[in-house]
């Protein structure tokens, strides 16, 4: 099966100024995957691989019942919808079963209206305290500039 997250402009599956990028795993493959895609249309014969797959740190895994995908994507990149830490960021989610998408895929929220999640990341633009140092252990640092993201499908 696979899963998709998409970065819209306007919450839709294509976007209305810019072109929807997602990032679609699909676990089902050997190994699994997770790419960058552009949504052109809606057929699969039209969502296709990114040309600047900068995605790092990636993964998808099957956990039981559920298929848990994670990943780091730059917020801002030529031709894709900037993710912004203040105001409305629109998300699509989606999923399938089979090894690539097709019409038969459920949409996260009604199926009756177009499926959009909408964040505001200016609450959590404040990242938590680090702890105090020790000389033992080294604290990770973000990276700026990045949005790990990451979609949890039950």
């Amino acid at each position: 099966g696979w899963i998709g997250l998409g970065f819209s402009d306007d919450g839709s599956m294509l976007g209305n100024s810019i072109t929807t990028t997602a990032v679609i795993g699909q676990v089902s493959l050997d190994p699994p995957t997770v790419g960058k895609y552009s949504l052109n249309a809606k057929d699969s014969s039209s969502v296709t691989p990114s040309t600047l797959d900068t995605l790092r740190d990636t993964s998808i895994v099957m956990d039981g019942t559920k298929v848990v995908m994670s990943f780091t994507k730059l917020l801002k990149e030529a031709g894709e919808v900037e993710i912004t830490t203040s105001g409305t960021n629109y998300f699509i989610a989606a999923k399938g079963t089979g090894d690539w998408l097709g019409p038969n895929h459920t949409p996260h929220g009604s199926a009756n209206k177009q499926p959009r999640i909408a964040k505001d990341f200016s609450d959590d633009a404040t990242p938590p305290p680090s702890p105090p140092p020790s000389p033992t252990s080294a604290v990770p640092q973000s990276c700026p500039g990045t949005y790990l993201g990451a979609i949890d499908f039950v």
